[in-house]
């Protein structure tokens, strides 16, 4: 019995250890895999630029907030509409699936969905082009 309540302490511990690190984060780095959306994309009159974990969509209103993406699905957490701060219970958040072109011009972004706001699915979904600096 005493072994057994050792070897449980033990595999708990190992357990919380293991989720603490699969947690943690490093702000340092850029969202996504390797960062791979950073830049600016334009989406006829519309613009979409991604730096780390930041993002700002130029539509018919400008709108700024957190991205994070993971391999070919993400979010984005709109925190600023027209430099007015949206309060943090009424922030839309949006998610998508997307793919990026071999040739990293082209996103693709598709299955666009958002709570609070109707307007942000139907500018994000769409392919959009790297734009030239």
């Amino acid at each position: 019995m005493k072994k057994a309540r050792s070897f449980l302490l033990a595999a708990g511990i190992m357990l919380a250890m293991a989720f603490t690190f699969s947690c943690s984060s490093d702000d340092s780095k850029s969202s996504g895999p390797d960062g791979s959306l950073d830049g600016t994309w334009q989406k006829s009159s519309n613009t979409l630029e991604i730096e780390g974990g930041r993002a700002t969509i130029t539509y018919s209103e400008v709108v700024e907030g957190a991205i994070d993406y993971g391999t070919s699905s993400g979010s984005f957490r709109m925190e600023k509409m027209n430099s007015g701060d949206i309060p943090k219970d009424n922030q839309p958040i949006a998610t998508f699936n997307y793919e990026l072109s071999d040739d990293k011009e082209t996103l693709t972004i598709s299955d666009a969905t958002a709570t609070g706001d109707d307007d942000l699915p139907g500018v994000l979904n769409g392919q959009w082009t790297k734009a030239i600096d």
